[in-house]
Order: structure tokens, then C-alpha cells, then sequence
């Protein structure tokens, strides 16, 4: 008796070291050059995003009408501005193995805390990379590394437009109003 469950046990655990994820691993960076992933983010004027004022956020799903945040983080500076890079893999909302649907998107965080809060004021400050399609990691027994996002081209932010201040816009209504007024009593 003792010998059987001895056995039993050997076999469970002689199976544990064999470890597979339910979901897919993605790598989140725009900057992979051993696999020829370079894809710079930029500002509406060309220059690269840099600093923790902008931010990139990760959207997947298992089909273009489903993707959903799985992933923030802020760009590098320096030397690799333009880039973003979470040092951790990312699980997405995709069987492992299987191809899943990802976009990233980009914002000036002074304009809100998420990528939908920016978007929302209208105001520019923000963008997006096409919709692609990748083959994620995390499958197998020892599971295969996160996959890297080798379908990301490099997109820019669309032009940030300040708000007007509605003081102004009343002063200036107001003069247009005083010159068209003084116009007509004119003889």
C-alpha cells in the first residue's frame, strides 16, 4: 500500500515542473532590433515621445471588436526616446499559442491618466497604431518566451489644440460685435 501511493506521488510530481499559461505573453516594446522591431512613437511635430508625460498602453483580444487594456507604460528618455518597454511579459485575453488581435495607443498624460480620458477631450494629444495581428507565447511545456510586437508600425499624435479660455471667447465675441455695430452706424 505504502508503495503504491509512493508511486503515485513520484508521478504527480515528476509532471509539476511542466508548467503552460491559459493565456497568451506578449513582450510590450516598441524596440526589439534582434528581431527587427524598431517603432518609434512620435509627437505631432516629429520629435520622439520621451519621459513619463506620455504614456503607451496595450490593447488585445482574441478578434478585432474585443481588445481590451492589458497594459501601461511610460516611454523611455535619451537615446531610446520614442520607445516604451515593460520589462515583464504581459498576458493577454488570447489562448497561448494562439493569434491574437493588438493595437497600442499613446497619449500626453497631462491630458488625463488614460489613453479614453485624453481621447475624450478632443483636443489632440494622442494616437494610435494600426490594428495588427500576432502569435503569442506562453504555449507549450516549458512555454515558449512572450511574443514581441513585430506587426507595430510607428504611428505620431495627433495635434494637441489648447482649449480656448471662454473669457477670451466672450471678449473677442464682444469686440467683432462693437465693430460690426459701429460699421452700421456709419453714414
Amino acid at each position: 500500500m505504502i508503495n503504491y501511493f509512493f508511486i503515485v506521488i513520484l508521478c504527480l510530481l515528476i509532471q509539476c515542473p511542466y508548467v503552460s499559461y491559459g493565456q497568451g505573453t506578449y513582450y510590450f516594446s516598441n524596440y526589439v532590433p534582434s528581431l527587427g522591431l524598431d517603432s518609434p512613437v512620435f509627437a505631432s511635430d516629429g520629435e520622439r515621445l520621451s519621459g513619463p508625460n506620455y504614456l503607451a498602453a496595450l490593447y488585445a483580444g482574441p478578434n478585432m471588436d474585443s481588445l481590451t487594456l492589458v497594459d501601461t507604460a511610460p516611454f523611455l528618455t535619451g537615446a531610446m526616446a520614442g520607445y516604451f518597454r515593460d520589462p515583464g511579459q504581459v498576458f493577454a485575453p488570447v489562448a497561448a499559442g494562439d493569434f491574437g488581435w493588438l493595437q497600442v495607443t499613446a497619449w500626453d498624460a497631462r491630458l488625463g491618466p488614460t489613453f479614453e480620458a485624453a481621447k475624450a477631450r478632443d483636443i489632440g494629444g494622442y494616437g494610435y497604431s494600426a490594428v495588427f495581428q500576432q502569435q503569442s507565447g506562453g504555449a507549450g511545456a516549458p512555454p515558449t518566451l512572450p511574443a514581441a510586437l513585430l506587426g507595430m508600425k510607428s504611428f505620431r499624435l495627433l495635434l494637441e489644440v489648447p482649449e480656448s479660455n471662454t473669457v477670451v471667447l466672450f471678449v473677442f465675441g464682444l469686440i467683432l460685435i462693437a465693430a460690426k455695430c459701429s460699421r452700421a452706424m456709419k453714414p
